[in-house]
C-alpha cells in the first residue's frame, strides 16, 4: 500500500475512494500532461458488434494515437483490481485489428481525430495501457514479454493527490524518439529537411494538401525513405510524382539520410 506524507500539513495523507468514471475524467482533463506523448481522439469510443466472446459489445474508456510508432493506443481503468482487465483488454486489440478500417474512418470523421492518412499508419499493431490500483502477478508477468502494454497503478488521496506508479512500460519511455544529444528537440520529418534545401515552392505547389499532409508525417530517417517512395508512385499526377522523385534524388545524392 502507497502512504503519501504532507509536509505542509504534517500528516499522512488518508485514501479516497474515487470512481472509475472520476479517474477517467482526472486522466482526460489532465491529458497534456499525464500522457503528451500521445494525441488524444475520444473517451467511451463506443464497438460495434459482439467484442467479448459474451457476444456483449462494448466501449473503450479513452482512444488515443501514438504519433511514434503510428499506432492507435487504448486505455482500460479499474477503479480497483480486476482479474478479467487482461482479457478485456485483448477483446479490444482483436476489435481493433479486425476493424481497423471502421475504427480509423471514424476517428477520423466523428472525433476529427488529428491522425495521418491510412496508409500511413500501422494497422498490425495496437497499444494498451492499463491502469488499476493494484494488477496481479500473472498480468504483469506477462506484461514483461509484451512491449505494447503498459501498467499504471494509482492511488488517490486527500487534497487532490494522485500517485501514478508505472509497474511496466512508462509510456514517456518506450515512446521517446528523440537522440540523445538533446532529448527535448523534437524528430525532424522529411518535410522540414526539403524546406531547409529551399524546396519550400515545390513542396506548396503540390495539390491536394493531402500531399503535403503526409510528408509532415514522415520522420526523417534512412528507413522511412521507402514510405517517400511509396507516396511518389501514388501521387494523382506526374507532375506531383515529377517533384518528389527529384527531391528524393537529390536527398539520396547528398547521402545526407
Amino acid at each position: 500500500m502507497q502512504k503519501l506524507f504532507s509536509i505542509h500539513d504534517k500528516k499522512l495523507l488518508s485514501p479516497i475512494n474515487k470512481s472509475e468514471k472520476d479517474l477517467q475524467q482526472f486522466i482526460c482533463d489532465n491529458w497534456n500532461d499525464l500522457f503528451p506523448e500521445y494525441i488524444f481522439i475520444t473517451q467511451e469510443f463506443k464497438l460495434k458488434g459482439a467484442v467479448h466472446p459474451s457476444g456483449s459489445s462494448g466501449r473503450m474508456d479513452i482512444l488515443a494515437y501514438n504519433p511514434a510508432t503510428k499506432r492507435f493506443v487504448f486505455f482500460e481503468l479499474k477503479k480497483n483490481y480486476d482479474k478479467n482487465v487482461g482479457h478485456q483488454a485483448a477483446d479490444y486489440r482483436h476489435y481493433i485489428n479486425k476493424n481497423f478500417s471502421d475504427v480509423y474512418v471514424e476517428a477520423l470523421q466523428k472525433h476529427n481525430a488529428a491522425i495521418p492518412d491510412k496508409a500511413i499508419m500501422n494497422d498490425k499493431e495496437v497499444e494498451m495501457i492499463l491502469i488499476a490500483k493494484e494488477f496481479s502477478s500473472p498480468l504483469i508477468d506477462q506484461a514483461e514479454t509484451e512491449n505494447l502494454v503498459a501498467l499504471i497503478e494509482y492511488d488517490w488521496f486527500e487534497n487532490d493527490l494522485v500517485l501514478l506508479a508505472y509497474v511496466h512500460n512508462a509510456p514517456d519511455g518506450k515512446n521517446d524518439s528523440t537522440g540523445p544529444d538533446d532529448p527535448k528537440e523534437p524528430p525532424k520529418k522529411w518535410i522540414d529537411r526539403m524546406v531547409e534545401k529551399g524546396w519550400d515552392a515545390n513542396i506548396n505547389s503540390m495539390q491536394p494538401a493531402s500531399i503535403k499532409k503526409q510528408l509532415q508525417a514522415i520522420p526523417f530517417t534512412k528507413e522511412n525513405i521507402d514510405q517517400l517512395k511509396e507516396l511518389a508512385a501514388e501521387a494523382s499526377s506526374e507532375a506531383k510524382r515529377s517533384i518528389l522523385n527529384k527531391l528524393l534524388e537529390k536527398l539520396e545524392a547528398e547521402d545526407t539520410i
